[in-house]
Formats: structure tokens, C-alpha cells, sequence
């Protein structure tokens, strides 16, 4: 088990599916047991407590934002976010899609909004959250396959 330096991480895992936010915590936790862990599982009634944790973060504070949800999709608690923001993030703090979806259009929308850093498909494997928090970072290859995927487009127009 890898662990940052005492309580320098804040992992925040925000998706209406109960069995998704606890077997990602669970995950989050045999990876970092010292991080703080954040869930939550109703967006619009938590938004306010959300977008405090984003623009008052201190530490490191990674998110892992699902895009289907029934009362508050993922896109607009980005807008609320972006809104709070100014549209800039703190440096030390990274917004992830965490989504079902593997409609290729969510990962282009998510890549092309300048607050999401990355995009996984659920369920979230332990190795790629390993190598987002201790390594390099794997995202950064789906950022790769989608720019590849729009330059091909606009080359076959």
C-alpha cells in the first residue's frame, strides 16, 4: 500500500449509484488510507457543499464526477463549478469523468472541457487509480485517442 504524506490527499467520488460510491471507496482506501474520501450521492441537494470543497481546496483534491445522474447530470455540476470558478481550477485540484458511457461523444465532450483532466469507465480499476495518484498519468492515453480520433475526422471531411 502506497500512502501520500498524512492527509495531503482529498479524494472526492460524486455518482447517485450507492454500490459504485462504496466499492470506490473501498478502492480509494486500501490504495491511501491516510486521504480523506468524500461521497456523494445527490448532486443538487449536496452542490453547495461540492463547489465549496473545489474552491476552497488546500490540499490535493481529485474528483471523480459521474455524467449520468437523474436529478443533477455531471455537465452541470460542471457548469456550477465552472460558474464558482471563473471557469479555472486551482492548481491542485483535478476533475475526473467517471462514467458507464462509452458513447465516444461523452469522452470528446469531456476532453474538450478545459476543467476535466480525464476520463475512466466504471468501474474504475485499481491500477489505473494507482497510476493516477503514485504515476503516470493513464487518462493522458484516452486525451491522446481522442485528440487522434477528432484530427482523423477532420482530415476525412
Amino acid at each position: 500500500m502506497t500512502d501520500t504524506s498524512a492527509n495531503d490527499l482529498r479524494l472526492v467520488v460524486i455518482d447517485d449509484d450507492q454500490v459504485i460510491l462504496t466499492l470506490t471507496s473501498m478502492m480509494l482506501r486500501t490504495i491511501d488510507k491516510c486521504a480523506e474520501i468524500s461521497c456523494f450521492s445527490k448532486p443538487a441537494r449536496d452542490i453547495n457543499e461540492i463547489v465549496t470543497l473545489v474552491t476552497n481546496a488546500t490540499k490535493r483534491t481529485i474528483i471523480f464526477l459521474d455524467i449520468n445522474m437523474p436529478d443533477i447530470n455531471g455537465w452541470e455540476v460542471l457548469d456550477v463549478i465552472a460558474h464558482a470558478t471563473a471557469g479555472k481550477l486551482s492548481d491542485n485540484v483535478r476533475i475526473y469523468m467517471l462514467s458507464s458511457s462509452i458513447n465516444t461523444s461523452d469522452k470528446v465532450k469531456a476532453y474538450s472541457n478545459p476543467l476535466i483532466s480525464g476520463f475512466f469507465e466504471k468501474p474504475l480499476l485499481q491500477e489505473d487509480l494507482r497510476n493516477l495518484l503514485f504515476g503516470e498519468h493513464v487518462a493522458s492515453m484516452d486525451r491522446l485517442w481522442v485528440e487522434n480520433t477528432e484530427r482523423r475526422r477532420t482530415e476525412v471531411r
